[in-house]
Order: structure tokens, then C-alpha cells, then sequence
């Protein structure tokens, strides 16, 4: 498993990756970061987690200024399942600081994945637990809020969430556009989506 990649503004690529535990010889996923240049990603190191035989840590999204990494884990310390996790740098100089848990206002007893940071502001993510349309729903919050520890999470209406599952969001420089995953035609597949401004 290599996926779920995210890249800051100074060419650094994080993304998730199997770290072979030989204590408990359970396949565990971490998150990696390397040089994304020329094609090419180089110089692959741990990154914030490096306890594979504990927990796994999965789908990082960092900001561009590098001083925010949004992960899930199930590591503890959460509600429970896979929650939502982040760590802070004071920049791209910097080593991150412990990671920490968002609050019961993001996180559930069921499982909070695919996390994602958006141009415009916002952490959108994946849960199965919430009161939904069915399986997995996207959802999000203003990171600043999520930070806080205040606000609430608003559900994606349909056509994007369905009574499949619905995740992976993701959007690049134009917050009107973008894609997410849904197996609402019997497999996992790509959608493209275009907002009403």
C-alpha cells in the first residue's frame, strides 16, 4: 500500500505507506515524506509516527506552508476506531510537535478517514458512524474551527454523498472544482465535481 499522497508548497510529498512490523508481524501503515523534483520523489523518510507495532497512521494532508499535517490513526487517545490526528511545526525548518486529537466534535466511536485540507479553508473527511445517507459520507469543518475545538460538522448533501460509500474528496487550486471516490456503481471509482458559486 503506497497512497493518499499530499504536497506542501516546497516540492515535500507525504503520503502513507506499509511499515512491516516485525514484533507483532502485523502490516501496519505509516506516513512517509520524500522530495517530489523532476518527476521523482527521493530522499523517503518517517515522518511524524514511527511506532508501527503500536498503531497505523494513514492519509496525511498538509497545508502549503508546511506547518500543518492532518493524519488518521487509530493510536489511541481518540474516541475510538480510526480518528482524525494533527500535528504543527512553527515551518518547514522545524521538527513537528507531538501530534494531537481533535475533538469529539470532529472525531466518533466509528472510524473519521481521508482526511483533507481544502484551498478555501475547510478539512473535509469520510466517517461511518454520523447520521448519514449510508456507509461512508464526506463531511467537513473550517480547519480553523476544528482547531478551536469549536463549530459543527456539516454533512455533503446529494448528488455527493449517497447511500453507498463516499470519500476521498480532494481539490486542487480552484475550490469550485474537484473529485472524490464512491462505490455507488458497484465499484470504486473516481467522480469529478463542478460547484454552483
Amino acid at each position: 500500500n503506497v497512497a493518499t499522497a499530499s504536497i506542501d508548497g516546497f516540492d515535500n510529498l507525504f503520503f502513507s505507506a506499509n511499515q512491516p512490523d516485525t514484533v507483532s508481524k502485523r502490516n501496519r501503515l505509516g506516513i512517509m515524506q520524500g522530495n517530489y523534483k523532476n518527476d521523482a520523489v527521493t530522499n523517503i523518510q518517517n515522518t511524524v509516527l514511527k511506532d508501527a507495532q503500536f498503531y497505523s497512521a494513514m492519509h496525511p494532508t498538509v497545508n502549503k506552508a508546511s506547518t500543518l499535517l492532518v493524519f488518521t490513526s487509530d493510536m489511541g487517545g481518540g474516541k475510538g476506531g480510526f480518528d482524525i490526528y494533527y500535528a504543527t511545526r512553527k515551518s518547514v525548518k522545524n521538527p513537528w510537535d507531538a501530534p494531537k486529537t481533535f475533538s469529539n466534535k470532529l472525531n466518533t466511536e466509528g472510524n473519521e478517514v481521508f482526511p483533507f485540507l481544502s484551498i478555501d479553508g475547510y478539512l473535509y473527511f469520510a466517517n461511518d458512524s454520523r447520521t448519514g445517507l449510508g456507509g461512508l459520507d464526506i463531511y467537513r469543518i473550517l480547519i480553523k474551527d476544528a482547531l478551536d475545538g469549536l463549530g459543527e460538522v456539516e454533512h455533503l448533501p446529494f448528488p455527493i454523498n449517497s447511500k453507498f460509500d463516499d470519500f476521498g474528496w480532494g481539490q486542487g487550486s480552484n475550490p469550485l472544482n474537484g473529485f472524490f471516490s464512491s462505490d455507488r456503481d458497484g465499484n470504486d471509482d473516481i467522480y469529478l465535481f463542478t460547484k454552483n458559486k
